[in-house]
């Protein structure tokens, strides 16, 4: 890893530590949410299946691969989850 690199983790590390530790976060997986936010890794459909049951109106995740407690992290992008009958409502409603 050349230095820019290892200055870009420490900086980012100094600036989010306290909030990571706070939320308990896995020490051995800084470097690995650092490089998933840096090149905006979305990866998680190599390891899970979204599953959306619309009678239930539930979203569920079912792995596809084996997962082990603390061996990865996984970004999640932001998105507007809606129920077909009150999409138009909550357009309507909310700027």
């Amino acid at each position: 890893m050349t230095d820019n690199k290892e200055e870009e983790f420490q900086a980012f590390l100094e600036f989010h530590k306290p909030q990571l530790d706070a939320m308990g976060f896995p020490p051995n997986l800084h470097r690995r949410v650092f490089n998933k936010l840096k090149f905006q890794d979305f990866d998680a459909g190599e390891r899970v299946q979204m599953i959306i049951d619309e009678d239930d109106e539930r979203m569920y995740l079912r792995a596809i691969k084996d997962l082990e407690a603390n061996e990865d992290v996984f970004l999640v992008d932001h998105a507007w989850t809606f129920k077909h009958r009150t999409a138009y409502k909550d357009l309507s409603s909310n700027d």
